[in-house]
């Protein structure tokens, strides 16, 4: 199968290419990938991406290097974990770098079949069939997860699985159904409150209160404990302040792109941004090796479009936050730019200035726990509507675009109370019920009538703010 000038404009060498074949193959074997689907993927590469952008192209490569690491994972690695996302990030780079393998596979196979191959949904289907029937409420990437197994594109019996029942109720419901059909493999629950006084983050940001750091900290412990001492997997304060360099490295560096999604026109078009808004949260491996690299790469890619005046949008589009790009469909992500709006951030990806206040902790548990709820929407709704208004002023924008997928806990849950409380503050707030992770039954164009029109309707409404 002729797949190198695929990998090669994804910044693949040709010696890897020669080193990695077999890998390679196996990883494409397994995903049923053929030489039509190389071909529909240099396709929408070209029609949907900034491949012109080196990091772009090396950020690419970093996503086909982890899917085919996923591949062979089983083969290569003495001891596999899994974790369900968001999992602290050093958490996941210690386990990586104490020379096991750890990741969150769902991910890289939304964005591989998804954005690129463009042949999700028979994996959405296969989950259906499994017990995801579409009216139980699960997420794709909840599907993705048991399907990548049952289709066996990810290796099902890992060594032991991470599940951040916390953040998501149905990830832990997720793991309780993937074993009825994969049996026996152990999982340790991290779990969380996300619970607070309504007036607790606002008052009290950057500080998180003490009980709160306590609890968090104490279920990693737990979870660094039960690895330890259940599964031989030792991890020291060398590897978790490695970790905690290499991620940082990556995720503060990205704040310099963000920095230049100020301008206008924004430099970074919507597609591209989704993918290093993930690489930041995927402690895996290669994120930890080439991901300071591919984001310093975007960050000149967008500062020379910024000193040229061109953009990913055209001039005086309506500057909005978006809750989150659609995880597996470039498509309606480009549809959102021509229709009038410049996704400038996703909030959640943002470093807040004061997030960088000194911790008054010294252990890695209780500092992660602190960082961890410092971003609001790991904390609390109203920490979550906190950061909303502050990531509106800091950017200076028109509005939100906010993905309430009903089937989305995060974000689905209380879309009508952030919308109420940002256009008390002024900011004018657009709730689209569609599935990011899932398109198939998204009315697209009906969709691009209601964001044309919120476009419009921002756009009047700078206009009048102008003319005084």
């Amino acid at each position: 199968m002729d797949y190198k000038e695929l990998f090669k404009l994804c910044s693949y060498s040709e010696d890897l290419l020669i080193k990695d074949a077999p890998r390679i193959e196996k990883a494409l074997e397994k995903a049923k990938l053929g030489p039509a689907d190389i071909e529909i993927g240099m396709e929408r590469l070209d029609k949907y991406f900034w491949m012109e952008s080196a990091g772009v192209r090396k950020c690419w490569g970093i996503w086909l290097k982890q899917f085919v690491d996923i591949a062979n994972c089983r083969d290569e690695h003495e001891k596999v974990v899994y974790y369900s996302f968001p999992l602290e990030a050093k958490m996941g780079g210690a386990i990586n770098l104490a020379g096991h393998y750890a990741h969150s596979p769902e991910f890289v196979l939304l964005f591989l079949l998804g954005l690129m191959f463009g042949k999700v949904g028979p994996y959405f289907d296969l989950a259906e069939q499994n017990g995801m029937p579409p009216t139980s409420g699960m997420c794709g990437v909840n599907k993705m997860r048991l399907s990548s197994m049952i289709s066996g594109i990810v290796d099902p019996y890992p060594d032991v699985v991470l599940v951040s029942s916390f953040f998501c109720d149905n990830e832990a419901k997720t793991d309780e159904l993937i074993d009825y059909h994969f049996p026996g493999v152990p999982r340790i629950f991290v779990d969380n409150s996300l619970d607070a006084n309504w007036d607790e983050y606002p008052n009290m940001y950057p500080e998180i209160g003490e009980r709160r750091v306590s609890y968090l900290s104490s279920n990693f412990k737990h979870t660094i404990e039960r690895l330890r001492e259940d599964h031989g997997i030792i991890l020291t304060d060398k590897h978790f302040k490695d970790a905690g360099r290499s991620m940082g490295s990556v995720f503060f560096d990205f704040q310099e792109v963000l920095e230049c999604m100020k301008a206008d026109p924004i430099p970074v078009p919507n597609n591209d941004m989704l993918l290093f808004y993930m690489l930041t949260t995927m402690s895996e491996r290669r994120t930890m090796e080439e991901g300071p690299e591919a984001v310093k790469l975007l960050a000149q890619d967008a500062r020379r479009r910024v000193e040229k005046g061109e953009g990913a949008t055209k001039k005086g589009a309506a500057r909005v936050a978006q809750a989150m790009p659609w995880y597996s469909d470039p498509e309606i992500n480009q549809m959102v730019e021509e229709a009038g709006l410049a996704p400038v951030v996703s909030p959640f990806y943002w470093v807040h200035p004061k997030d960088l206040t000194k911790s008054k902790y010294s252990t890695y548990e209780d500092k992660a726990a602190e960082t961890f709820m410092r971003m609001g929407l790991t904390h609390s709704t109203p920490g979550l509507i906190f950061r909303l208004k502050e990531c509106v002023k800091f950017f200076e924008l028109d509005g939100i675009l906010w993905n309430a997928m009903y089937t989305c806990r995060p974000v689905g849950g209380h879309p009508i109370i952030i919308k109420k409380h940002m256009e008390e503050a002024g900011v004018p707030l657009l709730i689209v019920e569609t599935d990011q992770m899932d398109s198939r039954d998204t009315p697209t164009e009906a969709l691009r009538t209601r964001i044309e029109t919120f476009a419009e309707m921002l756009k009047i409404r700078r206009m009048e703010k102008v003319s005084g």
